[in-house]
């Protein structure tokens, strides 16, 4: 039986976190049909919680048999299995930093700082552990020889797309820092040239602006270099550095993401440096 049409489980995850890290271990044994499926829903679970099936089958230029059997390789008995699970993380599965407050009430703050200080301390280590180091080189190495870096992050991740600008300023390579609202992101980005790179961070959920930003790169063949958290995520061109950020009671560190930016900034720096002896 082919891959594209035999079942990767029996017992389908029911909750958002668990057909993530189903669609994460199976990407490399999904055909590309369905690869770009799994793409489409998790940078789209709004749409996937609220679209029909023929509407969505549409925005992901696909069919709905496709959508279907993407389901039902999943383990789901068919597509309407597959959409509560979007559903039930739209009524609940991101819960509002109130309630995530609300939880911590019985916490000290001496444990709440340990807490935060422990979950930081693990992200930094898994990317040492996880990073390919070659990969992280090489993406330095496209920002020093840029003509310009053209910088994208947006929600959590726009405090580490600032911070790298920083960095790159300081070290003097030229950088420019996109828009976060979505009528003006593509208008800036129109600007770069064939020998500028686009830096792009975004993680689960994904960012609408983000996405397109690197769509466009990919469609005007730029350069790009895409910090975002799995296989499947639809920053999916050019290099890819791969991060997992830990959390606390829901707050999610951003020390991984931090330490990348610093490092693709000196080790940019050094290259540059040495570019120009």
């Amino acid at each position: 039986m082919s891959g594209e049409t035999a079942n990767i489980v029996t017992v389908p995850p029911q909750t958002y976190d668990g057909l993530i890290k189903l669609i994460t271990a199976n990407h490399d044994h999904m055909s590309k049909r369905l690869r770009d499926i799994a793409r489409f829903a998790l940078a789209n679970p709004e749409k996937m919680a609220l679209d029909t099936l023929a509407e969505l089958a549409e925005s992901a230029d696909s069919n709905p048999s496709t959508m279907v059997r993407f389901a039902k390789q999943l383990g789901y008995k068919g597509f309407s299995q597959l959409q509560h699970v979007f559903r039930d993380r739209l009524r609940g599965n991101w819960s509002s930093y109130e309630s995530r407050l609300t939880d911590l009430n019985e916490s000290s703050s001496e444990d709440i700082l340990d807490s935060i200080a422990m979950s930081a301390a693990r992200s930094a280590m898994a990317m040492r552990e996880s990073l390919v180091k070659a990969d992280a080189r090489a993406a330095a190495r496209r920002i020093a020889k840029a003509d310009i870096v053209w910088l994208a992050g947006a929600g959590r991740t726009e405090g580490v797309a600032i911070y790298l600008s920083y960095m790159l300023t300081r070290i003097g390579i030229m950088n420019r820092l996109i828009s976060v609202s979505p009528s003006q992101s593509l208008q800036e980005f129109n600007l770069a040239g064939k020998n500028d790179v686009l830096c792009a961070f975004s993680f689960m959920p994904y960012s609408d602006v983000t996405i397109a930003l690197v769509d466009a790169a990919y469609r005007r063949e730029l350069d790009c270099i895409c910090i975002t958290d799995t296989e499947v995520s639809p920053l999916n061109h050019g290099t890819r550095l791969f991060l997992k950020e830990e959390d606390y009671a829901g707050f999610r560190s951003l020390t991984a993401s931090m330490t990348i930016a610093q490092y693709l900034a000196i080790e940019a720096g050094i290259l540059k440096r040495s570019m120009n002896a």
